[in-house]
């Protein structure tokens, strides 16, 4: 029998990394960033052969509502989510998990950033549906990537022994997850050919991961059992505010997923890029013959791997350099070498401390 999915995109970060072009009122997912659509639409678009509408589920701040709804009109009523509250993964999934649970008893529950880059489509979905066996039984399931490079900016998987297969698809069980590490230790582990990257992608029975949060993020679960008795009730929107304000944020990675039993994963090679810094969009889009990517008004001269992203009508030009980044956007001018990409936070910080915070 068919697996039902039902799928949950958390479309709540800030996409801090695509700073200036990113901002707090329209971050990463909101942008169109390849020229195909934004990210969002993007990720909506890539599953809905597999996903019909009626179970593709958005949950984001309520900020961001309006941008979700301009961006996918076609999204049903019920299926945007609004966080009362920014608590990271581990409150935004179960809160989701709840609705559900609730309203699609015995499916599989889908979980997936908003931001990502999939090259074969058609081999992802099949590995999802492949995946989504295996949840239905009660595994908490991941996709984990095997690694082309130490990248240091995501967290690891280390693969322990085969379990079975789904259709051609292999799955493994998850012996640990690593936290993002530094370039040696990157280097090692993708060396030993025993770890693969964590793409933060999951499936799962809701009911089976409102189980896990329970046990080993007690005072989430407690919360989350309230939400649900009020849902349906002119309190449920004030209790879910009383409940998300009093929560600690926390990441499902290090709160459930490091701690739980019944982790097992499916190696992705599908081609996966999360996106996550202005190097990674160079990466990903066609480049001139000496590297260089240049979006709109941009003139590169004697010049190597350098990206310009340029949303202004002013020229920008650059003659002799190597390995830059350099975005204008309306109020904004970025310069920073490629590879100190992943540390733009740091900057967006400095804004702060030097109260520039209507940049930011």
């Amino acid at each position: 029998m068919e697996t039902k999915i039902v799928a949950t995109i958390m479309a709540g970060g800030k996409g801090e990394r695509f700073w200036p072009k990113s901002r707090r009122a329209r971050p990463k997912q909101f942008l169109n960033l390849m020229g195909t659509g934004t990210m969002l639409q993007e990720t909506v678009r890539r599953i809905l052969p597999l996903v019909p509408w009626d179970r593709v589920n958005v949950i984001t701040g309520e900020d961001y509502g309006p941008l979700v709804r301009a961006q996918l009109p076609l999204l049903g009523g019920r299926n945007l989510i609004l966080e009362p509250e920014g608590r990271d993964t581990a409150a935004a999934i179960g809160y989701a998990a709840i609705q559900v649970a609730d309203e699609h008893p015995g499916s599989v529950m889908l979980v997936l950033p908003s931001d990502h880059w999939i090259k074969d489509e058609e081999g992802f979905r099949q590995e999802l549906a492949a995946a989504a066996a295996v949840a239905a039984e009660g595994a908490l399931v991941t996709l984990g990537i095997v690694p082309s490079s130490p990248e240091t900016g995501y967290g690891y998987l280390e693969i322990g022994e085969k379990l079975g297969e789904r259709g051609t698809q292999p799955f493994f069980r998850v012996n640990r997850f690593t936290e993002k590490p530094d370039r040696e230790t990157a280097k090692a582990l993708v060396e030993s050919r025993c770890y693969w990257w964590n793409s933060g992608i999951f499936l799962w029975r809701p009911e089976v991961i409102l189980g896990e949060i329970s046990v080993h993020l007690p005072a989430l679960g407690e919360a989350l059992d309230r939400i649900r008795a009020a849902r349906g009730t002119s309190a449920e929107r004030l209790v879910a505010q009383e409940e998300f304000a009093n929560l600690k944020s926390g990441s499902i990675d290090y709160g459930v997923m490091e701690k739980a039993d019944r982790v097992v994963v499916f190696p992705g090679v599908f081609g996966w890029d999360d996106v996550g810094t202005w190097a990674a969009l160079s990466r990903l889009s066609p480049r001139d013959v000496h590297g260089n990517l240049i979006k709109g008004r941009g003139l590169a001269v004697d010049s190597r791997n350098c990206l310009i992203d340029n949303g202004s009508e002013m020229l920008v030009a650059v003659y002799g350099v190597e390995n830059l980044i350099i975005v204008q956007s309306e109020d904004c001018f970025l310069v920073l070498p490629r590879e100190r990409a992943q540390e733009i936070k740091k900057l967006l910080g400095e804004l702060k401390a030097r109260d520039m915070e209507e940049f930011a």
